[in-house]
């Protein structure tokens, strides 16, 4: 094991990784970077991330008392965290780009509170971060507008950090390596495991886990 070394470039076809500490090869690769989560990719995003304006009520759910928040998203997760935060923020407002895909018990008590205000068919059009909050810059139908809050939470879904390895090993058109059944991927000696070669639907640590054994066993007895 070494840590502490940063993967710069890799070279599938060599099994080599081009790290911050030089070049290392093997008889074989595993990629195993897992998932991201997925960006807006509007302006002001970035300033957004860097002034530790986005927040997570899970983690941090004391900070969020008494201030403004919008939630971007509308699945699962958006809901969940959109109540997590009713009783204890001064506003909530959660902006979706079309109709709730949450489930209804997670949306349901949620769109029922008072206190939740939910902009359907809006879409972030820009972050305009300051020292004292975020103006989120929302499209909705035929006007833009203004919406001032203290904090923003993002919940978009995720992607996978497969973009090492893109045009190099074949992958599925959401960005998913694609493998067979033992994680080799279209390049031999290659292999993958984890949520970056697994649909959302199966990701799991237990998983992920599992496709890793799999996967070094079949390292051991190729070899």
């Amino acid at each position: 094991m070494d840590l502490g070394r940063t993967v710069r470039a890799v070279s599938a076809a060599e099994r080599t990784c081009l790290t911050s500490e030089g070049p290392v090869t093997g008889r074989a690769l595993v990629i195993a970077t897992g998932l991201r989560a997925r960006r807006l990719g509007v302006e002001g995003e970035r300033a957004l991330y860097e002034g530790n304006w986005v927040r997570r009520p899970s983690h941090d759910l004391p900070w969020f008392r008494g201030r403004r928040v919008a939630v971007i998203g509308g699945g699962d997760r958006a809901l969940e965290n959109a109540g997590l935060l009713l009783p204890v923020a001064r506003e909530v407002h959660l902006l979706s780009r079309g109709p709730l895909r949450a489930r209804t018990d997670l949306s349901a008590p949620v769109l029922a509170n008072d206190r939740l205000v939910h902009h359907e068919r809006a879409r972030v059009g820009r972050f305009d971060v300051r020292p004292d909050g975020v103006t989120v810059e929302v499209h909705q139908a035929d006007r833009v507008w203004p919406l001032e809050v203290d904090a923003v939470c993002i919940y978009i879904g995720n992607e996978p950090n497969s973009q090492l390895v893109a045009g190099q090993v074949e992958l599925d058109p959401e960005g998913y390596i694609v493998t067979d059944r033992f994680g080799q991927t279209s390049v031999p000696g290659v292999f993958a495991a984890g949520d970056v070669c697994t649909p959302p639907a199966y990701q799991s640590l237990a998983n992920a886990a599992g496709q890793a054994m799999v996967v070094a066993k079949r390292i051991a007895l190729s070899l």
